[in-house]
């Protein structure tokens, strides 16, 4: 295995492994906040921090993800000075969008109350979005530096921190909502924090120089908006479902549909992590056949991850909710609509994102608004007379209209984006699943048993292969590790298949 496969193996896992963890550790400190507050608690915070998300998506103008097209050239040609460039233009830009949003939303304060936020409660947000803003910027600069790694101690921290703050508050202060909306901030506020140190730290050899200003900025927020309108469409298609809930029916009901849509943001570790590191990369290469390689391969290491270890959630999604509270299993129709569109939130993502790194502004416009415009419809037309069910219909609804397009688009580059080795990774976990429910065996038993078989039946028909457990294994363990468990792990491979 080359030292580069290696290095971008390790990238991807800990681009992952970043998203996964603090969204174990959220999902985990909802779970305390469901015991100990309710579900109120809940819709307050998921809520003002979905508000901000869409109006740092408005903040930013996409340039996160405009810089880091940029700042990957940059590094892969080893000139961190143009590094540090861009990023610090990019910085400045942001702070100057951050001010004017802020000072708009203090002297237009009724736009917020439109979405049921009373005027006691516009500082959360005002809180949130630079924070929130500068958060993204700074993770997304150390992922293009391929330091992922450097993500996980500052989110780990982060997310343990939240729980003190919480139980302050509940027990010391009796404040339990304001509680909550704090101690979930705190988390954005420790990694923005904790990744500047770490960029100033690989930076600080280099000067601050702005002779390039404008001309960086231009070339930055020309790639930058060409997917800002699709994105900004894209957070509001998966931002508005919360909003528009805690609007008509409430921040109870609001609380009890984010647990589901928290849960399925979990399940989507592996393709973030793809997503984040490969575009990037995307960008880098210089042949076309690597390129779509790297998609297809993609595809198949989430797929295999990911469908088995979801299916449960597919199936058993009341009892798994239950685990929280009575309230809560009422969502369970919600959480098992999720699931079954995570087949298609993989193959979209990873393919929107492939079309970021090859430059495709026009496309990828159309790719987002082919998606996130009828989502965002079916939520005003759904969410009134179906509540959470509606909102979570129009989600599923939107992707598969974002694959069907995107199978469209990927038949130009010879890839074969729906072809039938996709669909039985799907399916195989899918028909275990069936079987074992009509055995009416608990549901953490079945579980179990769904995830084991559909990997062995992976490695029967040769969709996990001794390669493949190679590879991974070599990006999971060091290097004398994997070189211990690798003859093992061939010899089970070669006993199943």
């Amino acid at each position: 295995m080359s030292s580069d496969s290696r290095n971008v193996g390790k990238n991807i896992l800990y681009a992952s492994l970043s998203t996964f963890i603090p969204a174990l550790f959220t999902f985990l400190f909802w779970f305390v906040t469901a015991k100990y507050v309710g579900p109120d608690a809940i819709g307050y915070a998921s809520t003002f921090a979905s508000i901000s998300m869409v109006l740092s998506g408005f903040v930013l103008y996409d340039t996160n993800l405009g810089m880091k097209r940029y700042l990957g050239i940059a590094y892969a040609h080893g000139d961190l000075q143009q590094f540090k460039n861009i990023l610090i233009s990019t910085l400045l830009f942001s702070l100057v969008t951050m001010s004017i949003i802020s000072i708009f939303l203090v002297l237009n304060g009724q736009i917020l109350n439109f979405m049921g936020v009373k005027q006691e409660f516009i500082w959360p947000i005002l809180l949130l979005l630079p924070i929130l803003s500068l958060q993204l910027l700074f993770s997304e600069a150390l992922i293009s530096s391929l330091k992922s790694k450097n993500l996980l101690i500052p989110q780990i921290i982060g997310s343990l921190i939240r729980f003190p703050i919480l139980f302050i508050f509940i027990f010391y202060i009796d404040s339990a909502i304001i509680g909550t909306i704090i101690a979930y901030s705190s988390f954005f506020f420790v990694c923005a924090l904790l990744y500047s140190l770490d960029l100033y730290r690989f930076l600080k050899s280099y000067s601050v120089q702005l002779n390039d200003f404008v001309s960086n900025i231009k070339e930055i927020i020309s790639t930058g908006l060409s997917s800002w309108l699709p994105h900004i469409i894209s957070i509001i298609g998966s931002q508005l479902s919360i909003i528009t809930i805690f609007a008509v029916q409430g921040a109870i009901e609001a609380g009890i549909f984010y647990l589901p849509m928290a849960i399925f943001t979990i399940t989507l570790f592996i393709v973030t992590g793809i997503t984040r590191v490969g575009h990037p990369l995307i960008a880098g290469m210089e042949s076309r056949s690597l390129q779509s390689d790297f998609v297809l391969r993609s595809m198949k290491i989430a797929l295999v991850i990911t469908i088995p270890i979801s299916t449960p959630l597919l199936i058993f999604p009341a009892e798994f909710l239950g685990i929280l509270g009575q309230e809560y299993s009422t969502s369970g129709g919600t959480l098992s609509l999720f699931m079954l569109g995570l087949p298609l939130s993989i193959v979209s993502e990873i393919f929107y994102y492939y079309e970021y790194g090859m430059g495709r502004k026009t496309l990828l416009l159309k790719l987002g608004l082919a998606s996130n415009v009828p989502r965002v419809m079916l939520y005003f037309l759904l969410i009134p007379g179906f509540g959470q069910m509606g909102a979570a219909l129009a989600f599923t609804a939107g992707s598969l209209i974002q694959v069907i397009y995107s199978w469209s688009l990927a038949k130009r580059d010879n890839i074969r984006l729906l072809n039938k080795r996709y669909i039985y990774i799907t399916i195989l976990p899918y028909m275990v699943a069936i079987l074992i429910w009509l055995t009416n065996m608990h549901f953490v038993i079945s579980s179990f048993l769904i995830i084991l078989i559909s990997f062995i039946l992976y490695i029967r028909f040769h969709f996990i292969t001794d390669q493949g457990v190679r590879f991974m294994l070599n990006i999971l363990l060091p290097t004398n590790l994997a070189k211990k468990a690798i003859p093992l792990t061939s010899k089970i491979v070669k006993l199943l298949s």
